[in-house]
């Protein structure tokens, strides 16, 4: 899908509430002339920044770098739908951290429907280490769970790129500003590492972005 065909209401979610409108904002904008030569660095720059602002508890400000990130993504060709799936899930932890209840199941309904129906574990991948697709999707069910029972997310928890749950230390959550190494970050739903390292058949290991991961 071409730049220029995306819908406004390409993530069909509505128009109902603050976080498709701004969504809606950022696609159009990314259709842009003005916009379109910002796609590439929105995509590089935003999941650094939005998953420091989560760390640092600006669920807000999180929550606006992961849709304006999202928007860059949905209006890419092709559509990096590991990714798109992975941050509708970390704006859901950023309205389950803010108590927006609805508009947070929304979008873990949204990351759970677009892993079930675009995702999948490669043969290779669920050989050696499972079904990681899966293991996103129940994850994130469970977060749904919580919402129902009233909880919140362990903001120091998250699933790595091998679908197993991890701990950030201490110095990981430690106050905004704070430097850290590249290979730190994870995408704070908190569900995936961003970046990570896989092995391959020849024995090196090659970087594999959006989520399996995300």
């Amino acid at each position: 899908m071409s730049a220029s065909s995306v819908p406004a209401d390409a993530a069909g979610l509505g128009d109902t509430e603050r976080i498709s409108t701004m969504l809606r904002e950022f696609i159009e904008y990314f259709k842009s002339d003005a916009g379109k030569g910002e796609i590439i660095q929105a995509k590089s720059a935003l999941p650094e920044e939005g998953q420091a602002c989560y760390k640092a508890s600006d669920y807000d400000t999180a929550a606006e770098k992961f849709t304006k990130q999202l928007a860059a993504v949905l209006v890419s060709s092709p559509i990096d739908h590991e990714t798109e799936a992975s941050l509708y899930a970390n704006i859901g932890s950023c309205m389950h951290m803010l108590d927006e209840l609805e508009i947070s199941k929304k979008y873990y309904t949204k990351a759970i429907e677009t892993f079930e129906n675009h995702c999948s574990t490669s043969r290779l991948t669920w050989l050696l280490y499972g079904d990681i697709n899966q293991r996103r999707i129940d994850y994130i069910k469970g977060r749904i769970g919580s919402l129902a029972m009233g909880k919140k997310p362990d903001k120091s928890k998250y699933l790595d790129g091998y679908g197993k749950e991890q701990q950030w230390s201490a110095y990981e959550l430690g106050p905004e500003g704070q430097e850290f190494g590249y290979m730190d970050y994870v995408n704070p739903l908190s569900w995936y590492k961003y970046y990570t390292a896989v092995p391959s058949e020849d024995g090196t290991t090659e970087g594999n972005q959006a989520m399996t991961s995300a």
